[in-house]
């Protein structure tokens, strides 16, 4: 599986307060939108209201300060479930 950043999408959506759950979940139906596997992806992303800080907060259109901003990134960042689902070759690290 292939994921691809669209700069259409990306450079549209730079404020701050846009939640980037969001962006990645557009930027991922640009190119899998349309497959079998896209519902168990949107799910994974969208995270569970009980272990993840991103769809606790994922109600409010926007994120109302800086902080709820890098809570939400940092919950992304470090879900197993979508570590899991990520590309074998994924170089985090560069």
């Amino acid at each position: 599986m292939e994921l691809f950043l669209f700069p259409s999408l990306l450079a549209s959506s730079t404020s701050v307060s846009t939640f980037r759950t969001e962006i990645t979940l557009r930027e991922l139906e640009l190119g899998h939108g349309k497959r079998d596997y896209f519902p168990a992806m949107k799910k994974a992303l969208l995270g569970e209201p009980e272990y993840n800080v991103r769809a606790r907060k994922s109600n409010i259109p926007k994120c109302p300060t800086v902080r709820d901003q890098i809570e939400c990134l940092i919950d992304q960042a470090t879900d197993d479930n979508i570590l899991g689902r990520c590309w074998q070759g994924l170089a985090t690290w560069m």
